[in-house]
């Protein structure tokens, strides 16, 4: 009678374990899992999606060594080799995940796969390999080009390396994949500025704000696109309603202090001033400039502004 019962075959376990995974159900996987490799131990995708299981429930060990174990018995499995990868990176050891991340890289050979640029190119930033981190997240572009947050790394590297032309394009078009990105319209403000295009850069600070309207960094740097196109009363308006969102945000409040200033209100540039004091640090280099400059703008009350910010102008922040 015992002989009427059907014994499940490995790959029937395996498939049934399959199942329980795609329900986000990893421990009932696993049981069927170690089911199917106590009849094939040597199957390299049971090994492989262990990890997997491993992997989604925070089990790093089990999941690094379902990984290892996956690559042993198949050298040409660039799934597990990227996993492995990420497992390692996340653990800080971007050392070992490069070497997972570039063999996974030669597995999948010509064609490429962009998760595996994209984690290349994050391990090769990590390391400070600057430029291999670029050419991995190009790559990972052209395989993939609607990645925003790839892109917005790309850009970065391209602002870091000063090539703004490049950054500008590359966060224009992924503005075309999506025109209401609040963070890329912000970068490309950014990077606009950096090559003192503030007039361009003025449309996207204010389609930031639009998207966004509590978005303080945006205010700011709207505000800072107005100062440096001579529109101070403007200015003054977003650095205020950056500091009605966040009343701490010394960038702002620094920021509003020259453009009453610029404005010709000096008094009011001076009690903004004083307040940013008041909320600098004490050992910080910048407050004996601003102390200096206090004292020549109170000899200046009533009369024309001849004075340039000794501190520096108002800053962009992001970039």
């Amino acid at each position: 009678m015992f002989g009427l019962f059907h014994q499940k075959t490995a790959t029937e376990l395996y498939n049934l374990a399959h199942d329980w995974y795609l329900k986000g159900q990893y421990q009932k996987a696993l049981k069927e899992l170690e089911k199917a490799e106590l009849k094939a131990p040597d199957r390299a995708e049971i090994h492989y999606t262990k990890g997997i299981c491993y992997q989604n429930l925070d089990y790093v060990d089990e999941a690094r060594q379902s990984f290892q174990k996956a690559i042993r018995l198949n050298p040409e499995d660039a799934d597990a080799m990227y996993n492995l990868a990420r497992l390692y990176y996340n653990e800080g050891d971007s050392e070992t995940a490069l070497v997972y991340a570039e063999q996974a890289e030669a597995t999948v050979g010509e064609q490429g796969d962009a998760l595996v640029s994209y984690l290349l190119g994050v391990i090769y930033e990590q390391l400070d390999r600057q430029e291999e981190a670029m050419a991995a997240y190009e790559k990972s572009m052209v395989l993939d080009p609607g990645q925003v947050l790839m892109g917005m790394f790309l850009a970065k590297l391209y602002v870091k390396a000063q090539n703004y032309e490049k950054a500008c394009e590359l966060l224009k078009h992924l503005l075309e994949e999506d025109p209401n990105d609040v963070e890329v319209n912000y970068e490309l403000a950014l990077c606009l500025a950096k090559m003192n295009l503030w007039e361009e850069s003025l449309t996207y600070c204010k389609q930031v704000v639009t998207i966004d309207s509590m978005n303080v960094k945006g205010y700011n740097q709207y505000g800072l696109a107005l100062y440096c196109t001579s529109n101070f009363a403007d200015a003054i308006s977003n650095y205020e309603k950056a500091l009605e969102i966040d009343p701490t945000y010394r960038t702002a409040l620094n920021n509003l202090a020259y453009a009453y200033e610029k404005n010709g209100n000096i008094e009011k540039a001076l009690e903004k001033f004083t307040l940013y004091l008041d909320v600098l640090p004490a050992n910080s280099p910048e407050r004996d400039e601003i102390e200096t400059h206090m004292e020549l703008l109170k000899t200046k009350i009533g009369g024309t502004i001849a004075l340039e910010p000794i501190a520096d102008e108002p800053v962009s922040e992001g970039i």
